[in-house]
């Protein structure tokens, strides 16, 4: 179980790489290859401070695999959404506390059967982990076990599969339902299973301050703001994999949304783009998602000041006087 969650453990991660500070200005392209030295770096130093997190003591497996002696065949379950940190934190108590779906002993003519519900489009995810159990006291031991591990969809069709002792099993783009996840125990074996399903949304929302975390669809996703006074509006955006990205933000304008700035194709940088918007609906558009990555989106915005506005429509004035004396 020592990997239960490690996947989301680390992908938190992602969150603190993606968006560091940077300076208020006009947009700023920084160096990529160095960026990319330094998030090498800074994923070292922070996966070595966390793995205490990610170690499950058996202890609290042991003690929720007996919890857990009755338990039914089949089990159903609804996936813990990752939408924020504060997501990956509460997972990682959780992991602390030993509050998994826990299975155990499963043996090769027993598998684990459990329906997971998954609330709306985009990747869905069971972290696992397996370990043999002693037949003759029961207890669980400390060598992991290769189960077979399967998810299909409600046709019984496979959507994502692994062999492993400790692992995640990744659908990388699936609609919102019910799926299925089958454990089987290697051959003349028992063993203590424990899974945590958790996912990642690929529908459209609300942006705000907090970064949020979406999956990719394979086409466009949308994240909705808005702006109440005239202000200097700053949006990040970060792919986990590090792919290439293009954005662009449209205004609503009647019941049409209409497009007001470039489209913006960069690298995995920490690029910020500052926009002077006036009040009004928009939307960051994320084009061409990858069905295979998940982003880390927000923005925020800093008044303008009505003085600042004022002057600026001044000297807008006065350079139009002056060209119209030139000719």
């Amino acid at each position: 179980m020592r990997k239960v969650l490690k996947a989301a453990v680390c992908l938190g991660l992602s969150l603190t790489l993606g968006f560091s500070t940077v300076a208020f200005g006009a947009e700023k392209k920084e160096d990529i290859t160095s960026k990319v030295g330094d998030k090498k770096g800074q994923v070292s130093s922070e996966i070595k401070g966390m793995e205490g997190i990610q170690d499950v003591k058996s202890g609290q497996v042991i003690k929720a695999a007996k919890k857990s002696k009755g338990a039914r065949a089949v089990q159903n379950t609804t996936a813990y959404r990752i939408n924020t940190q504060a997501n990956v934190n509460a997972i990682n108590q959780r992991i602390q506390k030993g509050q998994f779906n826990v299975v155990g002993p499963i043996t090769t003519s027993k598998q684990v059967v459990a329906n997971i519900y998954m609330p709306t489009n985009g990747k869905l995810c069971v972290a696992f982990g397996n370990s043999y159990v002693d037949q003759s006291t029961g207890l669980i031991t400390s060598t992991p076990a290769n189960c077979s591990v399967t998810i299909t969809d409600s046709r019984g069709n496979s959507i994502a599969s692994s062999y492993s002792d400790d692992d995640t099993v990744i659908a990388n783009y699936v609609n919102k339902g019910t799926y299925r996840l089958t454990v089987s125990a290697p051959y003349n074996s028992a063993v203590a299973t424990g899974y945590l399903p958790y996912y990642y949304s690929s529908d459209n929302g609300n942006l705000s301050g907090t970064a949020k975390y979406i999956a990719g669809n394979g086409g466009n996703n949308y994240q909705y703001f808005s702006v109440s006074k005239r202000s200097q509006v700053w949006t990040d955006l970060v792919s986990a994999k590090g792919y290439s990205l293009k954005s662009h933000i449209e205004k609503k304008s009647g019941k049409k949304w209409v497009r007001i700035t470039d489209q913006k194709y960069s690298y995995n940088s920490n690029i910020r783009r500052y926009h002077a918007l006036s009040k009004g609906s928009y939307r960051l558009v994320i084009s061409g998602t990858s069905k295979y990555d998940f982003y880390t989106a927000r923005y925020g915005k800093n008044l303008i000041p009505e003085n600042m506005v004022l002057k600026s429509q001044n000297q807008k004035q006065s350079n139009a006087r002056n060209q119209k004396q030139m000719f």
